[in-house]
């Protein structure tokens, strides 16, 4: 299954150890068995957004938030090195 970006929320924990909890719980609860995650940093989780609550209701604290992708705007001659002029 793949997600759009607006449909996963970062889960931000205080520590590297609530994170592994976490993870220890969505591979061991029969109820969050498949939930897709993806560990972002020491301390942030990806998840779809409908595994927030499920995830807060289990006791778990974390901070939520979008995920944002920053996009740079390339200077013209990097552009043509990736897509050359025809």
């Amino acid at each position: 299954t793949s997600y759009r970006i607006s449909e996963l929320r970062a889960l931000k924990f205080s520590s590297r150890n609530e994170v592994d909890d976490a993870i220890d719980m969505i591979c061991n609860e029969h109820d969050l068995r498949g939930l897709p995650h993806y560990p972002h940093d020491d301390t942030t989780l990806f998840v779809p957004k409908e595994g927030v609550d499920i995830l807060a209701d289990k006791g778990l604290s974390f901070q939520v938030s979008r995920i944002y992708i920053k996009v740079f705007p390339l200077p013209p001659d990097t552009v043509y090195k990736i897509f050359p002029k025809p």
